[in-house]
């Protein structure tokens, strides 16, 4: 197991039950109903049917994050596509912000990041 794999492995305790997670061509593919809420925040507590594709080299190449439900409206303004592909910022401020925070596991990324972004549409 790759210290990736397990890393992922340990952000299942993200999710409402065990997410469904399997390796394809050459990234991960991790789905499940993500339990996204901040703390000191329970009035917005949600839980969001996703899809994350993670590449093998992550850190260097960004995760891709979909909601599933169409829970969140299809609309630039909640930051989501026609088929529900979040856009979590672009390329060069998620890198800076992953620097700034020193982000460098999945884990992380999955709780700073992902969760904060639906936790900020979910307010809309």
């Amino acid at each position: 197991m790759t210290d990736l794999e397990t890393d992922i492995k340990g952000s299942f305790k993200c999710f409402e039950n065990a997410p469904a997670f399997r390796k394809e061509g050459k990234e991960y593919i991790l789905e499940g109903r993500l339990y996204c809420c901040v703390e000191g925040y329970r009035e917005l507590d949600d839980v969001f049917n996703v899809a994350i594709t993670i590449p093998f080299n992550f850190s260097t190449a960004l995760p891709t994050v979909v909601e599933k439900d169409g829970k969140i409206p299809r609309t630039t303004e909640c930051h989501m596509d026609a088929k529900g592909k979040c856009c979590l910022g672009t390329k060069i401020a998620l890198f800076d912000y992953m620097h700034s925070k020193k982000i460098n596991s999945f884990c992380q990324f999955l709780e700073q990041i992902v969760i904060i972004h639906f936790f900020q549409v979910n307010t809309f």
